[in-house]
């Protein structure tokens, strides 16, 4: 079956990086497109795609879904989703537009999920706001801080157990504010569906 690829990127605004269509500036979606037969896999197709598309080197990349989705037999492929992080800037517009590339945009959740494939796009975010995304303690402290303190609590895993914890100038504390010095990995809390509230009233 045909298969195709997409990457869902977020800056620190929580901003996700749409591309436009070719031949629609207007038109916005995920990065992403069709595996070619000279991918090795999945996740070599989206990192070509988003070079290609963005001039970004994708890296720390996640798969959060694959289904089969379409809106149309000639659109139906075997989709596979990706979360990722970025440390390079992508290229200007005008870059792109001279390689023959749609252009970019920063855009929100309701404004990506406006877009084509938008039903497809609202459920990918669904999916990654229920995903904890695992970051190297060591190298990759939280983004977003307010004074010294991180912006939120997050998911914390250390040596042996996990936990809830913040960071403090630069530091990891627990919810009492002790200094944790084998935290590995964190991971920004997934957020609640709905429907499940109740429990934790």
């Amino acid at each position: 079956m045909k298969e195709a690829v997409c990457l869902i990127l977020k800056n620190s605004d929580g901003l996700i990086l749409g591309v436009s269509r070719k031949d629609n500036h207007e038109l916005f979606g995920f990065i992403g497109g069709k595996k070619d037969d000279t991918d090795k896999d999945a996740k070599s197709a989206i990192i070509r795609e988003c070079f290609e598309e963005t001039g970004i080197i994708v890296k720390n990349l996640k798969l959060i879904d694959s289904r089969i989705y379409g809106i149309s037999e000639e659109t139906t492929y075997l989709q596979h989703c990706f979360i990722g992080e970025y440390s390079n800037e992508p290229l200007s517009n005008e870059e792109l537009l001279s390689k023959g590339e749609g252009v970019l945009k920063w855009l929100t959740e309701e404004e990506i999920t406006c877009g084509f494939f938008g039903e497809y796009n609202k459920l990918m975010l669904e999916i990654n706001d229920n995903v904890p995304f695992w970051h190297d303690a060591k190298t990759n402290l939280p983004k977003r801080t307010k004074g010294s303190y991180s912006d939120q609590d997050v998911l914390i895993c250390q040596m042996y157990k996990s936990n809830i914890g913040r960071t403090y100038n630069n530091k990891w504390v627990d919810m009492k504010n002790e200094e944790l010095n084998d935290v590995i990995l964190w991971a920004y809390i997934p957020k609640i569906p709905k429907n499940m509230h109740s429990l934790f009233d």
